[in-house]
C-alpha cells in the first residue's frame, strides 16, 4: 500500500481523530469500507471535494442481516446488511468525486463501482452481529503512513439538505 493513500470507511466503532493501527485486516477497527486506498495529488484538495460533494447525503440506519463469507476461497467471514442501497449511493458519489479529483485508485478496482459489495470484515469476536443497528452520520478518513500504520485523520460528516437551509 503506498505510503500517504486514503481509505474512505464508515466507522462501526469509536475511533477519535488521531486513532492508529497496523494496516492487517485483522488489526483493522469495525468498519464498513467505502473506497479502497487511492493517492491524490492533493489530500486537501480531495478532502474538499468531498465534504462539498457529500453535504447534502442525509444521515442513515444500516441492518446488519446475515453472515457470509468472502474472499477467493470464501474463507474471510463478513457481515452483509438488509438494505445496501443507501451505501453504495454513498460510495458511488464518493467515487465519482475522487475520480473527478484525479484520485489514482488501488489496482483492487474489481469491488468498486458495480462490483461494490458493502458488508463488515469479522475480526475474531470482533463483528457486527445479524440484527445489529449502525448509524451512518460520516465518512472516516484513514490515512496510511509509511511505517505500516493507519491512522485517522479527520471525519466527514453527511448533514443533509435540511441543515444549509
Amino acid at each position: 500500500m503506498t505510503p500517504g493513500a486514503l481509505i474512505l470507511v464508515v466507522a462501526l466503532e469509536d475511533l477519535p481523530v488521531g486513532s492508529t493501527f497496523k494496516r492487517t485486516r485483522q488489526d483493522w477497527p469495525l468498519h464498513v469500507t467505502l473506497l479502497n486506498w487511492f493517492t491524490v495529488a492533493s489530500a486537501q484538495h480531495t478532502i474538499a471535494a468531498l465534504t462539498q460533494s457529500l453535504m447534502a447525503m442525509e444521515p442513515f440506519t444500516i441492518h446488519v442481516d446475515r453472515d457470509a463469507f468472502f474472499g477467493p476461497n470464501n474463507d474471510v467471514p463478513v457481515s452483509l446488511f438488509t438494505d445496501e442501497s443507501e451505501l453504495k449511493a454513498l460510495h458511488t458519489q464518493i467515487l465519482a468525486t475522487v475520480q473527478e479529483n484525479g484520485g489514482k485508485l488501488a489496482q483492487e478496482t474489481v469491488w468498486i463501482g458495480d462490483e461494490y459489495t458493502p458488508h463488515t470484515t469479522h475480526h475474531g469476536d470482533k463483528r457486527a452481529r445479524p440484527g445489529d443497528d449502525f448509524i451512518v452520520s460520516r465518512v472516516c478518513v484513514v490515512t496510511v503512513h509509511d511505517d505500516d500504520q493507519c491512522e485517522v485523520t479527520r471525519y466527514i460528516p453527511l448533514l443533509g439538505e435540511d441543515s444549509w437551509q
